[in-house]
C-alpha cells in the first residue's frame, strides 16, 4: 500500500539473530526510565517542554544503543520508500480515517465517558498568535512526527515485538503497550488525553503495520494531523472540526 520494500528487521522473533530476551527486556525498560525521568521532571516543575525533551532523550539513547550494536534505524522502519506516490496515499487514506475514527468518533464519546474534556490550556497560546503557531509546528514536526513516531512505533513497537516467540502474540501485546506508553505521555491533557493517545496510537501501529513497516506513513500521518490541529487552534475553528492534538 505504501510503496516500500518489505523491511528486514534488526530481530524477529525466532527469526534472524537470536537475541537474549533479558537483555531486549533490559533495553527497553532502559530506555524508559530514560524518557520517564526527564518526562517526570517536566511534570514535577510543571514545564511541559521540558516534558517534551523526553522524546529527544530516548531518541538519543536509542541511538546510541544502535550504534552500539552497529544497527541502525532502517531496521525499524525508517528507510526510503519505493514509490513515494503509494506512500503518500496511503497517508492520505490513514488521515482521512484518523479524522474520522479519533476526532469525530472516539472524542466526543471518551470525553462523554470519563466527564472530563481535553486540557488544551497548553496549546492556548497558539490562538490568533503566528509566531507561537510557528514555533508550535517546528515542535509538531521534529519532536512529534519524527521523533514520537520513531521511539513509539520504530523502536517500541518492534522491540516490545522481539521479545515474543509468537508472532501474532508479540505483534498485538506490542501494539498495545507501544500505544499505551504513547498515551502516558499526553497525561498533561488528563484522563481523556491519555485514553484517546492511546487508541491515536493504535492506530498509527496499524498505519505502520499494514503500509508494510513503513515509518514514513506514521510520521506523515502524525505530522499533518498535528499541523491541521494547531492551525485550527490558531484560527479558533477548533470546535467545528474537532481535532484532537497529539
Amino acid at each position: 500500500m505504501s510503496g516500500q520494500k518489505k523491511i528486514k528487521k534488526n530481530t524477529s522473533g525466532s527469526e534472524g539473530i537470536k537475541e537474549n530476551v533479558l537483555g531486549i527486556v533490559v533495553e527497553i525498560f532502559s530506555v524508559i526510565i530514560i524518557m520517564g525521568g526527564v518526562y517526570l521532571i517536566g511534570l514535577i516543575i510543571g514545564r511541559a517542554e521540558i516534558g517534551l525533551l523526553s522524546i529527544a532523550a530516548g531518541w538519543c539513547f536509542i541511538w546510541i544503543l544502535l550504534r552500539m550494536q552497529k544497527k541502525d534505524w532502517g531496521g525499524f522502519g525508517f528507510a526510503k520508500p519505493d514509490h513515494w506516490g503509494k506512500t503518500i496515499l496511503a497517508v492520505m487514506i490513514w488521515l482521512i480515517f484518523f479524522q474520522i475514527v479519533i476526532g469525530w468518533i472516539l472524542k466526543p464519546w471518551v470525553i462523554k465517558l470519563t466527564g472530563r474534556p481535553l486540557d488544551i490550556s497548553e496549546f492556548e497560546i497558539l490562538r490568533g498568535n503566528f509566531s507561537a503557531l510557528l514555533r508550535g509546528l517546528v515542535i509538531v514536526w521534529t519532536i512529534a512526527a519524527f521523533g514520537e513516531e520513531m521511539v513509539f512505533r520504530g523502536y517500541f513497537l518492534n522491540r516490545i515485538e522481539d521479545v515474543f516467540r509468537s508472532k501474532k502474540i508479540g505483534l498485538i501485546f506490542a501494539i498495545l503497550v507501544s500505544s499505551l506508553f504513547f498515551g502516558f505521555g499526553h497525561i498533561y491533557q488528563g484522563i481523556s488525553g491519555l485514553i484517546l493517545a492511546s487508541m491515536a496510537g493504535i492506530i498509527y501501529s496499524l498505519a505502520f503495520i499494514f503500509s508494510g513497516r513503513n515509518l514514513w506513513v506514521p510520521i506523515l500521518v502524525h505530522g499533518f494531523y498535528d499541523t491541521w490541529a494547531f492551525l485550527a487552534l490558531f484560527l479558533g475553528i477548533e470546535n467545528r472540526i474537532n481535532p484532537f492534538i497529539i
